[in-house]
């Protein structure tokens, strides 16, 4: 799906598929805008431990078709979005967005996106994933807290 000149430019025939996928906002021969719903599911998966390919692959986005590097660029830009980041990670519950992310080869604009080019998570989505981290840390200080009041009533017995 590459022309000479590097860009990846699409068929019409694959311009129509894409643009039936539900996960698809629009599309034209060189750009795909995503569905926001879709791109905070892909980072939920991906943040889970799934490959950012086998999330593409199983809505019907075969990296093979819009392009391996293009997966690993949207995927990039969507870890260092706040907005994506919190919502995936499911401490954002207001249905508000931020606006479109567009993919385009040559043009990566994002609109509420701090990047540190360093390929790493930025101050922005580390402080995400350390509130995400406070969170948990508060959950299993409240389950170990239930265990050890079930243990002194006897209604169960923990193995050491």
């Amino acid at each position: 799906m590459v022309s000479s000149s590097g860009r990846g430019v699409f068929s019409d025939g694959v311009v129509a598929y894409l643009a039936s996928l539900p996960v698809v906002a629009s599309v034209s021969r060189e750009r795909i805008v995503y569905a926001d719903g879709f791109k905070v599911e892909c980072m939920r998966r991906y943040c889970a431990g799934e490959r950012a390919s086998a999330i593409f692959r199983s809505v019907g986005l075969d990296p093979k078709l819009v392009g391996a590097k293009r997966v690993e660029r949207c995927v990039n830009r969507w870890r260092h979005d706040e907005s994506i980041m919190r919502r995936a990670l499911g401490q954002d519950t207001d249905s508000e967005t931020d606006g479109q992310t567009t993919d385009n080869n040559t043009n990566n604009t994002t609109t509420n996106r701090q990047h540190n080019g360093t390929g790493e998570f930025d101050i922005v989505s580390a402080r995400v994933l350390a509130e995400h981290i406070q969170k948990l840390e508060q959950q299993v200080a409240i389950l170990r807290q239930q265990l050890t009041e079930l243990e002194r009533n006897g209604a169960t017995s923990h193995p050491n």
